[in-house]
Parts: C-alpha cells; structure tokens; sequence
C-alpha cells in the first residue's frame, strides 16, 4: 500500500475527546464530498491568525487535513509550498499518529515536485524519528522504511526506492518478522509494477519468493505473498502461473484459516479471476458456486467481501451469455451495497454498472438506459474516475443507438471507423459497438461494410480473448450467418471451424468443470450455432453434410480418440485389450457424467482416480502394441468435424435434432423448439429437413398431435424403400415408439419397415455385434421381490413373467440365475450382474422431473428387495433403491441386454447433451449394449404376456435381440399375444447402444 494510500479520511480518525470545532467539522465535510477546492479555502483560513491562537492544536489538525485534501486533489506544488515552513509547528501540536502521515505526505510532495534531496531529507527524518521512538527493529520502525520507499517511488524514483525497499525487506529476514515480510512483499509488488512497471515489480515478488521465510514459515504469510503474486501474473497475461500460484495460495491459506474463512474464499475468488481470465469460464463459474454456498454458511449474506465475490461471480456469467444469472448476482451485491453504503458510494455504482450490462445483454435497452440514467448523475459528481464517466456516457449512447434515438448515417457507416466509442473502452463495451455497426450495415444493405466490422469483430475477439470464448464465438456466429447470403462457401468454412473450436471447449473444459450453469451456457451457445447451421443445411449440401457430423458430435460429446477406441474394441482379437477399452469406457463416462453438472470435490476423487487407473492400464497396453497412448480426457485437440459414414445398402438413418431458441436473457426455458432430420443413405448425400417448430408450454416440450403427424410424414419419406430404418432420437424425442408413427394415415410405420432405435451413430455401425445369446450364456432375472418386511408388498405379476422366461430360457441352455423375494438386495444383484449376458428386472420403476435431480442423475430408477425410499435420496446399498448414478458403478460390460421391466424407466431429462439423463444414459455408460424399457405404465398381466413372447422370438426363433423385438411387436399388433392389447406396444422401446 503506497504512502497516500495508506492516509486515512476524517471520517476514520478516532474520535478526539472533545467535540470538533464547527469550522473543522465544515472542512471534514468537504473533503467527504470531494469538494477539495473548499476544503483547502477553509483550511487555509483557520492555520493562521486568531483561531490558531486560539486553538493551535486545532489549527494543527487543519493543517493536517489541508495536507490530506491536497493529496486527494494531487495539488502537491500547494501542499508543500503552504506546509513546509510550517511543518514544526504542525508536528508539535498533532497527535503522535498524524504527525507521522504529515510528515510522510510533506516528503511525498517534496519529491512529486522535483525536490528529491529534501525529500530525502524528510524521510530520513520520517524513518529516524519512528525508530528512537519505537525501537528500530519494531513493526512500526520498519512500515517507516517501507513507506519512505513508496514515497522515493511515487515521486518517479524507482531505483533508490527499491534500494530502500529490498533493505527494509533485508531487515525484516534478520529480525525473523515473517508475516510483515510477506505482507510488505507482496503489496509492494503491486505498488512496483504500477508506478515502476512490470520488471520492477517481477524483483519485488522474486525476492519475496527467494526468501528463507518460503521453506521456514508455518504461518499464513506464504500464501498472501502467492496470492499478490497470482494477480500480478494475471495482470501481465501469464494466466497459466496466475492459475497455479492461485492454487498455491489457496492451499496455505484454508489450510491455515479453514475453507469457510474470508481468507481462503479470497484467495479461492483470485484463483477465479485468474480462470475468467485465462478462458477457463466454466471452472471459474463452479469456484464461485463453491464460494457462495460456503460464504453464505461461514461469512453471512451481509458480507462485503462476498458481495464483490458475487459481482466477479457476474463477470463471469456474462462472459458465459447467461445475462439473466449475472444479473441475479449483480442485483444481489447492488441491493446489499446501496443498504450499506447508499447509492452514491463506489462500490455500489460499479454494481449498478455492471447491472445496466447485464441489461444490455439482455437486450433490455430501455431498461439498461433507464439505469444509466441514475448512474450518469452520480459519476458526474467532482470526485468519481473519470474512467466511470466515460464507460457510462459510452453505454448512453448505445443505447440511444439501440432505441433509435440516435441514427447513424450511411457515411459513417462506410467509414468504417468506431474509434469515436471504442477507444479507451474496454472489450465487452468494444465488442458491443462492433456488433451494433455490422447490424446497422446490414440494415442499410452494405454488405460489404457488414462484411468489415464482422470480421474486425471476430479478430479483436480472438486477440483479446482467444478462439474458444463464448465472446468469440457469437462474433464468428454473426459472420458465418452474414457469409451464408453471398458466400456460402466462405460460410460454411466458418461454421466448420466455429463448431470445432466450440466443440472442444464444451468437451474439454466445461463438460470437466462440474457447473451446471456453464454447462447451460453450453447448451445455449450449441443450439445458437446448431439451430443456425441446421436452417442453412436444408438448403446447402456442404452445410448438411457438416451439420450431420457436428451433430453426431455434440449429441454424444465424443471425439476421435473414442470412436477408434470403439472400434479396436470391437474389431480386436484381444479379450484383454477389450476388456481394457471397455473398462476405461466405462470409468471415464461415468466421471464425466458426473462432473458435466455436479461440483468436484474431494469426495469424486475416487471416481477421477478409477478413470485415471483404466487410462494408465489402457496405454501400458497400447504402448506394447505400437499404438499411441490415450490422453486425459481434458487435454483434447481441436478437430474439424469429419464426413459422416454412409448406412449399407437399404438402410436409411434418420439423426433427430432437437434445436431450442432462447429467450435473450437466456434465462428461464426455451421460447421455441425447431426438430430437424438428417436423413443419411447408402447412395446420396446427406438432407437435412426441418420437421416442425414450436412453442413448449409452460418450459416443458409436450408436442401436439400436429407435430407428430409432420414427423410421421418426415420419416415415412424417409423410410420409403428402406429395408431398415434406424432412428437416433433426442431430447423429448427419446419416449417416442418410432414404430408406432402412421405416416400414411394406417399402417404403422413398424409395419412397412424393420425400425430400430440406436442413441449414436457408432449404435448403428456395430449394431450387429453380440446381437443374440448363446448357450451357456448366464442371465440374472429378478422378480417377485418383497418389498416390506412381512412380505406383503410385491408384483404378483413380476413372479409369473420371471418364471416363465425362467423356463424358456433354461429350455434353450441358458445359465439361469433367479433373484426372488428377500434375495434381490442391491448389493446382491450389483454382484451377480456382472458377467452376465441378459439382465431382466421385472420390479417398480420410477421417474422424478427436476433440475436438481437430473443434475445428479437420482432422478430415475428402479427398487429391489427391501426397498426404502427415503426422504432424500443418496447413494446407498441400505436403501435397496437403484438410482441411474449408482448404475453408473455397476459392471455390464459384458450384457448384451438389460431389461427393466418396470414403469418408467426410459424417462429423462435432457441433460448437457442431447442424452437423456436417466436409466438410459446410465445403462449405457455402465456398459449395457442395448436396453429395453418402458416409457409409460403397464399392468403386470400384460407384461407378462408381452416379456414372455419377447423371449419365445429370441431364445427360440434364432432371432438378434432387435429382430425378436420388432417381431414381437408385430405379433401384438396382430392380435397373436393373447391377454396384451396392440395399443400397449408403444410403452416398450428397444435402445441400441
């Protein structure tokens, strides 16, 4: 802290034992209003003449506070040529403390005004005076020497300053005073860079860290010293040491205040600041939920340190496009501040600030002037930084641009200039303007100039932010949709490398970070490009082409590395090396899963640790083979999305989109729903064809008839000549019976053609693979599970369909292994599923809607013996409840079929991807090729009838698992399956995975 800095105002002085005199007070007031012109006018006249004679202690305190509201005004010529004669006096008659600020800020403007030996002299005096009185190795003796340094460097004296100073620090060492050490350290490391500069200050923080104190102290002084050292690197751009001493002084200090304490949730909001910085918006995003939570617990709502935590948390939101939770936050600090502080203070005009901001990336004009308005007043006040004035007048004006108040004329336009607003403003203002000229182009049809302020826009972009920025991204997004006018070409090229670049980051960083907010935005920023890439596919064949290898992407979050993976796993004739492939498959989609919308803490490190353990196995023996290693999931390289592969002869793919549309703010739900379909076949390019659009109702996506009867017709085209037709749903989509759709108005489409439902394209590419069982393979099959403890509770139902594909199954040599009343615990079929080659549990089922839920994937599951639901769901074999993320840990690698016959249990919510996060997700990553389940409730006598013709049509028609699937459908809407109506089919659906 520099010398000035360190003065405090009158309104922190203590209190003097008598009352001030009313012609001090007027001066005290006047320093509070910044009214430094009148303060020193009214100083001047009480520090000579009767009232000194009067009161000369008085008059002292006069002086003191004419010496102080100089400083404040920079008037350092005025502050030395009144004081300086009559310093002596002054000094007498001041209290210990403010004689020796006095003294300090009469050198401070002897040296700001050229006079460096007499500045010299009066630090010397400063210094020499402070140690008699207190002992030169005292704290107070040795702040002097420190603030005699800031002074010599205030007054542009950097080199004879850092002498100084680097003597102070020397002198520190050998008195063993660590934590002054530290503290002078690394406040003066900032006070270096910004009067001496970055080299300057770069010595200052190596000394600090060169200090015995680093390898000696066990006290909290390391981690301040790492924490300034971590803003001072984020500041000169060097995000990836800012990050890492960030995590380094955090460390220390929870270690030694606690994680709760304002000390590590500090240094946790630096770490942050250095993440925003860095790019690394969605870990910066779930550091700050991590810091609200536990602030609120340890700190309390009425904290000012958590309000600035959660004006940064803000920042951050914004620089995601999710204005509408910045605004949340913003408004909590601004409500906080203005009880505190009232409306004119600082901090409570930079939330306001950043509040109207937030309205304007709202698309909130009226709004956001309405704001400006107000602050405008207060920053016009004498006083305020001017950068404040300036930012404020820069948002006016935009928005009177934005309301039309104000017009720009086609010349300046053609001009192509923006300096006049982006000069000295900061990147999201620049980006505003940017942004507000090339629409304004292409209002007044100047293409060319559109063209221009685009293309600046994504430059200045990526040199300020870098390429994988939701900022970014939006501005390559308005390029790319300009290009598709007149260039397709040019257009398609950008949305190519727009869809790698957002690809990555979603896969790399935000799917790793555990926000659900950022993964949020991701879904945003994805449907933004998606849903604009997709309307120009159904009219471009290289547009549809991209778009249906982006969408295979983004629908499973799966790059390269994993496809071939999949592949080698297939294709190989190594059980080991499969085994390796498929179990790392599994520890890396369940700690994704996981962290994709649930915070990392210490307690998934045994999930990071398992993924990481398969990877290491997964190399040792890829490296024996030659082969390259497989990279942490998190360090990816961007890749152009590549041409899809083209069905076999008479099959047709239709890859099912699901687009939504946000409202401005991004807040709240969709405000519409666009379905599209690539059709891919064997000998024709892929099409893209928009199906229908719409509105949700109430945020839910409840299609009507209407849209069903257009996607009946959409994929009855499709399907036309088709021996197979395979379908990949999405979103809302994924309870759709595809089979069940009458395209013609008839025949259902199950009936024209083989249907099949794969969850990825790769679904389809292997989906012949251990397609039906053999003799010797073993299948679990529970049912008839009591519930209760007197067994009372139980599905009649469920024992009669497990005895009855008991005995086909034994009769075709399968090895039966039957879970019935108290025998089907959760830890008991977790341990008898793996190995196994068919799963069927015939239990309850259920499904739960909600955010929260979902997030954690205990929003869908199934009961087994002993079932108890509690009130809060956890992850527990106690409660003989399996939830879809404690499926997650089961070993079914080696089932070709998990069946759960139960109600329910093909329900989800959408989840990050297109996936639906339930049961089938979960049985999936756990490792389950295919799954069938229900998506509506059945009685059990029906399900007995309808399971047990499924197995007939497998185990005794030589059928794959599909086929016996389809025909069993068949059979139903025939009329052959006696006691299960044909309009009940469409509760099952068959995933292949």
């Amino acid at each position: 802290m520099s010398a000035q800095q360190a003065v405090q105002s009158p309104d922190g002085q203590t209190p003097q034992t008598t009352p001030r005199p009313p012609e001090i007070q007027a001066v005290e007031t006047a320093i509070r209003k910044s009214d430094f012109a009148d303060a020193r006018r009214k100083a001047l006249a009480l520090i000579d003449g009767k009232f000194a004679k009067r009161d000369p202690k008085a008059a002292a305190y006069a002086a003191y506070l004419l010496a102080q509201s100089d400083m404040y005004s920079e008037n350092w010529t005025d502050l030395y040529d009144t004081l300086f004669k009559r310093a002596d006096t002054v000094i007498r008659n001041l209290d210990e403390r403010r004689a020796d600020e006095f003294s300090l800020l009469l050198a401070d403007a002897a040296g700001r005004t050229g006079r460096t030996d007499e500045q010299d002299k009066l630090l010397d005096l400063h210094v020499q005076a402070i140690a008699e009185r207190s002992g030169p190795d005292s704290e107070a003796a040795l702040n002097a020497r420190v603030d005699a340094a800031y002074s010599q460097l205030t007054a542009r004296r950097p080199e004879i300053a850092e002498k100084r100073l680097f003597a102070a620090l020397n002198a520190m060492e050998v008195a063993g005073r660590a934590d002054l050490f530290f503290k002078t350290a690394g406040q003066a490391g900032e006070n270096f860079r910004r009067f001496a500069g970055a080299d300057a200050a770069q010595r200052v923080f190596q000394r600090g860290l060169d200090s015995k104190f680093m390898e000696t102290d066990t006290g909290p002084g390391r981690g301040f010293l790492m924490f300034n050292v971590g803003v001072f690197l984020r500041g000169d751009k060097n995000y990836g040491e800012a990050i890492k001493f960030g995590y380094q002084a955090l460390t220390v200090l929870a270690d030694h205040f606690g994680m709760g304490s304002v000390e590590a949730l500090n240094a946790y909001d630096g770490l942050a600041q250095s993440m925003h910085a860095a790019g690394q918006l969605a870990s910066a995003e779930a550091a700050y939920q991590y810091i609200y939570e536990n602030g609120l617990k340890s700190l309390g709502e009425d904290n000012a340190d958590l309000w600035r935590m959660m004006n940064n948390r803000a920042a951050v939101l914004r620089s995601l496009k999710l204005p509408a939770a910045a605004l949340e936050f913003d408004r909590y600090a601004y409500d906080k501040r203005f009880k505190a502080f009232g409306g004119g203070a600082n901090d409570t005009v930079v939330s306001a600030m950043n509040m109207a901001h937030d309205l304007f990336e709202a698309g909130r004009w009226k709004d956001a002037k309405a704001a400006l308005s107000a602050i405008g007043r207060i920053v016009a006040q004498p006083g305020f930084n001017p950068a404040y004035r300036r930012q404020t007048e820069r948002w006016q004006t935009y928005a009177q641009y934005r309301l039309g108040e104000r017009k720009f004329s086609k010349k300046e336009i053609q001009a192509r200039d923006t300096t006049r607003f982006t000069e000295g403003a900061d990147i999201e203002q620049s980006m505003a303007f940017f942004d507000l000229y090339g629409d304004k182009a292409e209002e007044m049809s100047l293409p060319q100039d559109a063209l221009a302020y685009r293309e600046h826009a994504v430059s200045i972009a990526r040199e300020q932010l870098g390429d994988a920025h939701p900022v970014t991204f939006e501005a390559q997004l308005a390029l790319a949709r300009l290009q598709e006018k007149a260039d397709a070409k040019a257009a398609v090229g950008t949305y190519r490398m727009l869809d790698a670049v957002m690809f990555d980051w979603a896969r790399s960083s935000v799917s790793a970070s555990g926000s659900l907010r950022a993964a949020q935005a991701v879904r945003i920023l994805a449907d933004d490009m998606l849903g604009s890439l997709a309307g120009f596919a159904t009219h471009q064949a290289d547009a549809a082409e991209l778009f249906a290898s982006a969408l295979d992407n983004w629908k499973t979050l799966t790059r390269s590395t994993e496809r071939q993976l999949r592949v080698e796993a297939e294709t190989t004739n190594d059980p080991q090396l499969r085994d390796l492939i498929r179990g790392y498959f599994s520890d890396f989609g369940r700690f994704r899963e996981i962290v994709t919308a649930t915070l990392y803490t210490d307690a998934l490190a045994p999930e990071r640790e398992a993924m990481e353990d398969a990877r290491k196995a997964l190399n040792a023996a890829l490296e024996k083979r030659g082969e390259a290693p497989v990279q942490p999931w998190i360090k990816s390289k961007i890749e152009e999305a590549g041409p899809v592969d083209r069905p076999a002869p008479g099959d047709v793919i239709v890859d099912l989109a699901v687009i939504s549309e946000w409202p401005a703010d991004r807040g709240g739900s969709p405000s519409k729903y666009r379905v599209f379909a690539t059709i891919s076949r064997a000998d024709v390019p892929a099409e893209v064809v928009e199906v229908d659009a719409f509105d949700p109702q109430g945020g839910k996506a409840e299609p009507a008839n209407s849209f069903i009867e257009k996607l009946a017709k959409v994929v009855g085209n499709a399907a036309k000549g088709a021996k197979a037709f395979y379908v990949i749903p999405t979103d809302f989509l994924y309870p759709v019976d595809f089979a069940e759709l009458r395209p013609t108005g008839d025949k259902r489409l199950g009936e024209l053609v083989d249907v099949h439902v794969a969850t990825s394209r790769q679904a389809y590419q292997f989906r012949a693979k251990e397609d039906r069982p053999a003799a010797g393979d073993g299948i679990l099959l529970a049912g008839g599970l009591i519930y209760n403890d007197d067994g009372s509770s139980y599905l009649p139902g469920s024992r009669d369909e497990v005895e009855k594909i008991t005995a086909i199954a034994r009769g075709k040599g399968l090895v039966v292994q039957v879970a019935e009343g108290k025998d089907g615990s959760e830890a008991a079929m977790r341990a008898a599923a793996g190995g196994k080659t068919i799963l069927h549990f015939s239990t309850h089922g259920f499904f739960i809607d909600g955010e929260g839920l979902s997030a954690r994937l205990m929003n869908a599951g199934f009961e087994l013996s002993g079932a108890r639901l509690l009130d809060t769901p956890k992850e527990s074999d106690d409660d003989n409840i399996v939830y879809a993320r404690e499926l997650l840990n089961w070993n079914l690698r080696a089932s070709q079929l998990v069946v759960v016959s139960a109600c329910d249990t093909a329900l989800g919510d959408v989840g990050v991807t297109s996936t639906v996060r339930g049961l089938p997700l979960a049985l999936s990553v756990a490792g389950a090729r295919r799954t069938l389940l229900t998506v509506e409730k059945v009685s059990d006598a029906a399900t007995v009838q309808f399971m047990a013709r499924f197995y007939e049509n497998l185990l005794g028609g030589g059928l794959g698992y599909a086929d016996a699937f389809i025909k069993t459908k068949r059979d139903a809407w025939a009329g052959k399956i006696d006691g299960f109506p044909a309009d009940l089919t469409s509760a099952y659906i068959l995933f292949e995975h």
